[in-house]
Order: C-alpha cells, then sequence, then structure tokens
C-alpha cells in the first residue's frame, strides 16, 4: 500500500473483503500526490492511484 511519508494527501478505501475456509481476499485502492522519495524515486507531484487484491491463506 502507500507508503505516508510519500504521499501527503493519501487515501484510503477497502472496497470488498471476502473469508472462505482459511482463506481472505481484500480488494482495495490508496491515492495520493507523490510529495516525497519513494524507493529512491524522487517526489513527482503526480496524484496516483494503487489497487490490490491480496488473498491471505492462514494455516
Amino acid at each position: 500500500m502507500l507508503r505516508h511519508g510519500a504521499f501527503a494527501d493519501h487515501d484510503k478505501t477497502l472496497f470488498d473483503q471476502i473469508a472462505e475456509g482459511n482463506a481472505v481476499a481484500t480488494r482495495w485502492r490508496a491515492r495520493g500526490h507523490h510529495t516525497k522519495a519513494l524507493l529512491g524515486k524522487p517526489p513527482s507531484g503526480r496524484y496516483v492511484t494503487f489497487c490490490g487484491l491480496p488473498v491471505k491463506a492462514h494455516c
């Protein structure tokens, strides 16, 4: 997900979370303005959006 320090006005939204058996899937979106360095990349000032759908299984 977004690193808070690199995105001054970050916003996170969880859309769905589904569990079945020992697995959980979560659909999310994070967005914000890239205002500080991230992973060696200088700030771009651009508004960026990241989406994800991780599935975690608990054994």
